[in-house]
């Protein structure tokens, strides 16, 4: 014990102020750890859930931001609504724009075609397109000669084709005509075509009987009278080929 003692005195004072100083930090090195492993799980479950709880707010964010732009969205598509233009390769029309063209009311236009409808509009596309082949134009809407009333009393424009071509397109188009008018009974502008074709083909017996009902028809109701004028000029006209014809005979 006295050569201890007096080794430690014989140390110089810096080396046991050392190793008090490395003896006290890892004493208290001991204590934190001793504390952390006492309050490990509570404190770990706490950081668990702020972190779960931070996320959880995330996504109510991100998913509220989200639900917002799909309102936003079908919204904005349900303001404007659209109609297939099979005119036009399929292209989309505003519904507004179709109405204001057509001369149309909304619940008409999207109003669903009955089977025969669809038929008769099929046949109205062929009655078309065997008059344009007939007159000699393109079949396209857009650029054939229309068949009514004002074609028929201004032939000017009007040429059409010799020979048996032509004659078989009108007959065509009448077969066409005469079948969408009994698909639609009661529809004068069925009628009218029927009676415009018998005028072209020159069956003027026929054609002045068709035009007859058909004006007779829309003299009751609410036309416009331009068109029932237009209709009796045409009339008369028939009258007069079959005068002529008779004559002739």
């Amino acid at each position: 014990s006295s050569s201890s003692s007096s080794s430690s005195s014989s140390l110089p004072q810096s080396t046991l102020e050392q190793r008090h100083i490395v003896a006290s930090d890892k004493n208290a090195q001991e204590g934190d750890d001793a504390e952390r492993r006492s309050e490990g799980p509570s404190s770990r479950q706490q950081s668990t859930s702020s972190s779960s709880s931070s996320s959880s707010s995330g996504m109510l964010e991100m998913g509220g931001k989200q639900a917002e732009m799909e309102e936003g969205t079908s919204a904005r598509y349900q303001t404007k609504r659209c109609v297939i233009d099979p005119y036009g390769c399929g292209g989309l029309l505003e519904l507004e724009e179709v109405c204001e063209l057509f001369e149309v009311k909304p619940e008409v236009l999207l109003q669903p075609a009955s089977q025969r409808q669809v038929l008769a509009a099929l046949l109205a596309r062929q009655m078309d397109a065997f008059f344009a082949k007939a007159v000699g134009c393109s079949a396209s809407p857009a650029s054939m000669v229309p068949l009514s009333i004002e074609t028929a009393l201004d032939q000017s424009g009007v040429q059409l084709s010799i020979g048996s071509v032509g004659i078989h397109a009108l007959s065509r188009a009448l077969a066409a005509a005469e079948k969408r008018m009994v698909l639609l009974p009661g529809n004068s502008e069925a009628q009218l075509k029927v009676a415009l074709l018998h005028y072209f083909s020159r069956n003027f017996d026929d054609a002045y009987l068709e035009l007859g009902t058909v004006l007779e028809r829309e003299s009751s109701s609410q036309v416009n009278e331009e068109v029932l004028e237009k209709g009796n000029l045409l009339l008369e006209k028939v009258r007069l080929e079959l005068m002529f014809k008779e004559n002739r005979l």
